[in-house]
């Protein structure tokens, strides 16, 4: 009974509301991407199911693409290292949970 508890308490982290990046790097412990996913993750075979709001390629075509409605995905490589992150600064922008402040560069007045 209290094993059943344990494993419950386990998955909390990985809720809706929390953010896990994902760090794929090849053979050499070169990066190949990073991905920022929101919610669960499932462990595959080769990878983890996740569903990404942001992924990062390495050089030389690096490329950083945002995915606000979410985009199921897997994310697959010979070494992947994840951990929580916070979510991201443009995805809290878009939700309307932090505010955008622009701030003017010929006077340093800010304007929500």
């Amino acid at each position: 009974m209290a094993a059943a508890g344990l494993s419950a308490c386990e998955h909390a982290p990985y809720g809706h509301d929390t953010f896990t990046k994902l760090r794929v790097t090849n053979v050499r412990g070169e990066l190949v991407a990073e991905w920022i996913a929101r919610g669960y993750i499932t462990p595959l075979e080769r990878g983890y199911g996740i569903d990404a709001v942001e992924r990062r390629t390495a050089p030389p075509f690096a490329t950083v693409a945002h995915y606000p409605d979410g985009w199921r995905t897997t994310a697959v490589g010979p070494n992947i290292h994840h951990w929580r992150c916070p979510k991201p600064l443009w995805l809290a922008e878009y939700e309307g949970d932090a505010p955008v402040v622009i701030r003017s560069e010929t006077d340093g007045k800010t304007f929500r």
